[in-house]
């Protein structure tokens, strides 16, 4: 019973440091823009990657993996 105890106490000591960080330090966000932006460029890059993996494999040229 006690180390289920300790071990649901250790699991919150991290909501303290969470909440001290928040309240005592400032973070400048990225704009909504720019964050979009990063998310589709990744989504994109991504894809693309996927389908030139697929053709790759498809023509046996596994070598250039």
């Amino acid at each position: 019973m006690c180390r289920v105890m300790v071990w649901r106490l250790q699991h919150t000591y991290i909501l303290v440091f969470l909440v001290i960080e928040r309240l005592f330090i400032y973070h400048k966000y990225p704009s909504r823009f720019s964050s979009l932006s990063a998310l589709f460029v990744f989504a994109v890059v991504y894809q693309l990657w996927s389908v030139l993996k697929d053709v790759l494999l498809a023509l046996g040229l596994q070598k250039l993996l």
